[in-house]
Protein backbone atom coordinates (compact mmCIF):
# COMPACT_ATOMS: atom_id res chain seq x y z
CA UNK A 1 0.00 0.00 0.00
CA UNK A 2 1.37 3.41 -0.82
CA UNK A 3 1.42 5.49 1.99
CA UNK A 4 1.58 8.96 3.61
CA UNK A 5 4.76 9.60 5.48
CA UNK A 6 6.02 12.46 6.81
CA UNK A 7 9.24 13.56 6.27
CA UNK A 8 11.17 16.76 5.40
CA UNK A 9 12.34 15.02 2.29
CA UNK A 10 8.85 13.28 1.45
CA UNK A 11 5.95 14.25 -0.61
CA UNK A 12 2.44 13.37 1.01
CA UNK A 13 2.60 10.07 -1.11
CA UNK A 14 5.62 8.78 0.77
CA UNK A 15 8.08 9.78 -2.07
CA UNK A 16 11.92 9.69 -1.61
CA UNK A 17 12.75 10.01 -5.38
CA UNK A 18 10.40 6.96 -5.67
CA UNK A 19 7.44 5.15 -5.08
CA UNK A 20 7.41 2.15 -2.11
CA UNK A 21 5.07 -0.20 -1.41
CA UNK A 22 4.09 -0.31 3.06
CA UNK A 23 1.77 -2.80 5.06
CA UNK A 24 -1.79 -2.07 4.20
CA UNK A 25 -2.20 -2.19 8.18
CA UNK A 26 -0.39 1.18 8.05
CA UNK A 27 -2.93 2.93 5.71
CA UNK A 28 -3.59 6.50 6.74
CA UNK A 29 -0.94 6.59 8.85
CA UNK A 30 1.55 8.88 9.08
CA UNK A 31 5.35 7.48 8.81
CA UNK A 32 8.89 8.69 9.39
CA UNK A 33 11.65 8.03 6.44
CA UNK A 34 15.65 7.97 6.47
CA UNK A 35 17.10 7.67 3.22
CA UNK A 36 21.18 7.22 2.30
CA UNK A 37 22.12 6.05 -1.26
CA UNK A 38 21.04 2.80 -1.49
CA UNK A 39 18.18 1.96 1.54
CA UNK A 40 14.79 3.87 2.55
CA UNK A 41 13.55 2.83 5.87
CA UNK A 42 9.89 3.55 7.07
CA UNK A 43 9.62 4.14 10.51
CA UNK A 44 6.54 4.35 13.08
CA UNK A 45 7.56 6.21 15.19
CA UNK A 46 11.56 6.52 15.09
CA UNK A 47 13.23 3.95 16.06
CA UNK A 48 10.37 1.28 15.22
CA UNK A 49 11.30 0.04 11.83
CA UNK A 50 8.51 -0.61 9.71
CA UNK A 51 9.64 -1.22 6.15
CA UNK A 52 13.45 -1.55 4.24
CA UNK A 53 13.45 -0.79 0.50
CA UNK A 54 16.43 -0.61 -1.69
CA UNK A 55 16.14 2.53 -3.25
CA UNK A 56 14.92 3.15 -6.83
CA UNK A 57 15.43 6.04 -9.20
CA UNK A 58 12.91 9.36 -9.24
CA UNK A 59 9.56 7.98 -10.62
CA UNK A 60 10.24 4.27 -10.62
CA UNK A 61 8.35 2.13 -7.70
CA UNK A 62 9.32 -0.66 -5.29
CA UNK A 63 6.34 -2.74 -4.89
CA UNK A 64 6.50 -5.93 -2.34
CA UNK A 65 3.63 -8.27 -2.50
CA UNK A 66 3.73 -8.92 0.99
CA UNK A 67 2.84 -5.30 1.50
CA UNK A 68 -1.17 -6.02 -0.08
CA UNK A 69 -3.93 -8.25 0.53
CA UNK A 70 -3.61 -11.50 -1.97
CA UNK A 71 -7.04 -10.29 -3.78
CA UNK A 72 -5.33 -6.92 -4.57
CA UNK A 73 -1.56 -7.41 -5.01
CA UNK A 74 -1.90 -8.35 -8.60
CA UNK A 75 -3.13 -4.79 -8.96
CA UNK A 76 -0.44 -3.42 -7.20
CA UNK A 77 1.98 -5.69 -9.07
CA UNK A 78 0.46 -4.76 -12.39
CA UNK A 79 -0.23 -8.56 -13.44
CA UNK A 80 -1.42 -8.37 -16.73
CA UNK A 81 -1.84 -12.23 -17.06
CA UNK A 82 -3.57 -12.05 -14.03
CA UNK A 83 -6.10 -9.15 -15.09
CA UNK A 84 -6.74 -10.92 -18.36
CA UNK A 85 -7.10 -14.20 -16.94
CA UNK A 86 -9.87 -12.99 -14.33
CA UNK A 87 -11.46 -11.18 -17.30
CA UNK A 88 -11.69 -14.38 -19.12
CA UNK A 89 -13.79 -16.01 -16.03
CA UNK A 90 -16.57 -12.76 -17.25
CA UNK A 91 -17.01 -14.10 -20.73
CA UNK A 92 -15.40 -14.66 -24.24
CA UNK A 93 -15.85 -11.59 -25.72
CA UNK A 94 -14.58 -10.03 -21.78
CA UNK A 95 -11.55 -11.92 -22.47
CA UNK A 96 -10.95 -11.22 -25.61
CA UNK A 97 -11.45 -7.21 -25.02
CA UNK A 98 -8.81 -7.44 -22.60
CA UNK A 99 -6.61 -9.18 -24.42
CA UNK A 100 -6.40 -6.59 -27.27
CA UNK A 101 -6.18 -3.76 -24.83
CA UNK A 102 -2.85 -1.82 -26.27
CA UNK A 103 -0.05 -3.14 -24.41
CA UNK A 104 1.55 0.45 -24.03
CA UNK A 105 -1.57 1.40 -22.12
CA UNK A 106 0.27 -0.44 -19.25
CA UNK A 107 4.27 0.49 -19.63
CA UNK A 108 6.46 -2.02 -18.31
CA UNK A 109 5.00 -4.50 -19.61
CA UNK A 110 4.44 -6.55 -23.04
Amino acid sequence: MLLVAHAPQLDPRGRVEGLYSLPEHYKGRKLDARADQTTVRFYDPYPNLVKTHLRVPPGKRQTDAADFPPEKAAYALRDVRYLVRKAKGHGEAVGRYAEALPKAACPGHG
